[in-house]
């Protein structure tokens, strides 16, 4: 990564051309907002497109910072000796946020990877267009869109209450969702996996309170899934199969 690479030297000296005028301006991707899109078969669609124009994106944050540094090396004062090795590695690998150096490490051949929860806090994720993990607090991120028809609502609460090890999961709790492209940091935080096996695969991913994952992201809105909250036989019967796979038991 490239924050661990360069002595900090190098870096208090880049921060110095930022703060001199010489700035970086990082494009902005605008997040594809779905919470008033009723047709999840439209939904689809748009998620799709969401990913293809990130990807899109990525390459014109590329070229952004490409073009930036060659502006600077133009500049008469430049300490090519202290940052150039820092500069040729931000000309060429795409970051998160500018020069914080924080590379995206996102899996681009991957489908999107979703996050579940309360509208207003989802809706607060899009806004910053970044999200950079729960502290203290257990994530669960998982494969399935939400415009899936072959998991219920009640289901994915079963699944949720799995890997967050809660008794608990509220009515808010699949309300809404964020999507983004899973990322290095993302497969360095988990701590278990669930795989529940339908019509269609559904990988659940419990995150640790304590490791930071960052993502950007791609899109937001509201959930499609069928049927309520109860916890339905079927669902206590996948939860069952998958603890014992676990080495748990279930009430």
């Amino acid at each position: 990564m490239l924050h661990f690479t360069h002595p900090e030297s190098g870096f208090r000296c880049f921060a110095k051309f930022m703060q001199e005028g010489m700035g970086y301006v990082r494009p902005i991707f605008n997040v594809f907002d779905l919470q008033h899109l009723i047709d999840p078969n439209k939904a689809e669609l748009v998620l799709s497109d969401a990913r293809g124009a990130y990807l899109e994106f990525v390459q014109v944050v590329g070229s952004a910072q490409s073009s930036w540094v060659s502006t600077l090396i133009g500049h008469k004062d430049f300490p090519y000796d202290v940052i150039g090795d820092i500069l040729t590695e931000f000309a060429t690998t795409p970051c998160l946020h500018g020069p914080t150096l924080s590379p995206l490490n996102a899996i681009f051949d991957a489908p999107l990877m979703y996050l579940y929860g309360p509208l207003t806090k989802m809706e607060g994720y899009a806004h910053k267009r970044f999200y950079d993990g729960s502290p203290g607090r257990v994530a669960v991120v998982c494969t399935t869109p939400p415009y899936s028809k072959s998991i219920t609502r009640g289901e994915m609460r079963s699944c949720h209450k799995i890997m967050r090890s809660a008794s608990f999961v509220g009515e808010d709790a699949l309300e809404a969702f964020i999507a983004f492209l899973p990322t290095t940091s993302l497969w360095r935080s988990i701590r278990f996996r669930l795989d529940v096996l339908k019509e269609q695969a559904h990988i659940f991913f419990s995150l640790s309170s304590t490791a930071r994952f960052c993502c950007e992201v791609v899109s937001f809105g509201r959930t499609y899934f069928p049927g309520d909250l109860e916890e339905s036989v079927s669902s206590r019967g996948i939860v069952k199969n998958v603890l014992g796979c676990l080495g748990y038991s279930a009430a």
